[in-house]
């Protein structure tokens, strides 16, 4: 065994590969920034975006590398979650309230992500984050706010 190696080993995950996963506030979703986030892509396995900016008529947004698995569309708001495209999503769920208050939630197999936005202007929490959508059985990882 080379030396030192003992050393790293003792860091590596017990329970099985590690899921990465980024939560960015956007500020607006470009072909520019299209280009940086491909150029990372394959350092993490979920993307969470908030404020894209993408409204109703607009092209859906593209990351080489990545699919886009869920979004909100809303020309001053707007979310997205990407994956790399060989992971297995069972289940998307999206939800926006009448405050414009966003959530997009998805299942893997053994781990649920969900990404809420909240707009600037909202004062403060006015609904309830609606968690029916959890999967109480396997670990939650929440982005935003």
């Amino acid at each position: 065994m080379p030396a030192g190696s003992r050393q790293r080993n003792r860091y590596l995950p017990l329970s099985g590969p590690a899921l990465s996963i980024v939560s960015i506030n956007i500020e607006g979703f470009s072909g520019c920034t299209a280009e940086i986030l491909a150029t990372m892509a394959n350092r993490f396995d979920i993307l969470c975006m908030q404020e894209t900016h993408i409204g109703p008529a607009q092209h859906r947004p593209t990351i080489p590398g990545m699919k886009l698995v869920a979004e909100t569309r809303h020309r001053q708001y707007g979310s997205a979650i990407f994956s790399r495209p060989n992971l297995k999503i069972e289940e998307v769920w999206t939800h926006t309230t009448e405050g414009n208050m966003e959530t997009i939630a998805v299942a893997l197999p053994n781990v649920s992500v969900t990404t809420v936005y909240k707009p600037p202007a909202t004062a403060k929490m006015q609904e309830e984050i609606p968690y029916q959508h959890l999967r109480l059985q396997c670990p939650q990882y929440i982005m935003g706010l």
